[in-house]
């Protein structure tokens, strides 16, 4: 810094001393370092984010959260807007890549309710993905593009030709789970809620598939999900029939013919 910025800089009140930078009217911003981390504080002493010497960006902990001071804040917000006619860019991207036997989490997200008094809230969401079209906007045919698309998220897993998945393991493009211990449950739960507004969905699942398409329609590995028999539901095997695999055998779902 040149001494006539550094002396702008004291006269707007900000100022330097041995243990970090100060912004502002004295205290307004304050960034710090103590050695092994270099902090960024607001004028309450309150840390927004924090850089660690092992290269790492965090923001307050699990035990000591950041307090939001009011309602609808947002730590971090990043806008982008791009103007191409080729390609496609990113807002955010993750990379993670594991060459040993720990396991490996690309993101994470965890909302907790901790609200016990009379005052709770009806919005809990681990996470929102939404993609949409404003006033006048068109989306072009995907064409030969089998990833092109609007869509509220895309999740896949994949492997390469000489991969080895071992007998027992699992693979799946989601994993839905539910696990409610609660001694009071008077709503409704779903694994999957659908909802639609607007125009009438074509469906309510597409299939479309390169490959050799999928064995069976549903498969349940547990007796407790075996709730498809022959004597319960007159499942009858038929061409064209969907498969459901249960425990006890696999079942039918015959189509219906008009």
């Amino acid at each position: 810094m040149a001494k006539r910025d550094l002396r702008r800089a004291l006269q707007r009140g900000h100022f330097i001393d041995n243990d970090g930078a100060f912004f502002g009217s004295g205290d307004d911003f304050e960034l710090t370092c103590d050695g092994t981390s270099f902090y960024v504080k607001n004028s309450s002493d309150t840390t927004l984010f924090y850089f660690t010497s092992t290269g790492r960006l965090r923001n307050a902990s699990y035990t000591t959260p950041y307090d939001f001071a009011s309602a609808s804040q947002v730590i971090l917000s990043l806008y982008g807007e791009q103007d191409a006619d080729e390609g496609v860019d990113c807002c955010t991207f993750f990379f993670m890549r594991t060459t040993g036997s720990a396991g490996a989490l690309g993101d994470c997200a965890l909302v907790e309710n901790s609200a016990t008094g009379d005052d709770y809230p009806k919005t809990l969401e681990g996470g929102q993905f939404m993609a949409g079209m404003t006033s006048g906007a068109k989306l072009a045919t995907r064409g030969g593009d089998a990833t092109a698309g609007m869509y509220g998220a895309w999740l896949k897993v994949y492997s390469a030709a000489d991969c080895t998945l071992d007998s027992g393991s699992y693979t799946a493009a989601v994993w839905l789970d539910n696990q409610h211990s609660a001694n009071t449950n008077n709503g409704t739960e779903y694994t999957i809620f659908s909802t639609t507004g607007g125009t009438v969905p074509d469906a309510w699942a597409g299939f479309d598939t390169s490959s050799s398409g999928w064995a069976a329609l549903f498969k349940f590995e547990d007796t407790a999900g075996a709730m498809l028999s022959d004597s319960s539901l007159s499942l009858s095997t038929q061409a064209g029939a969907l498969a459901v695999v249960t425990p006890s055998g696999t079942r039918y779902i015959p189509l219906y013919s008009s």
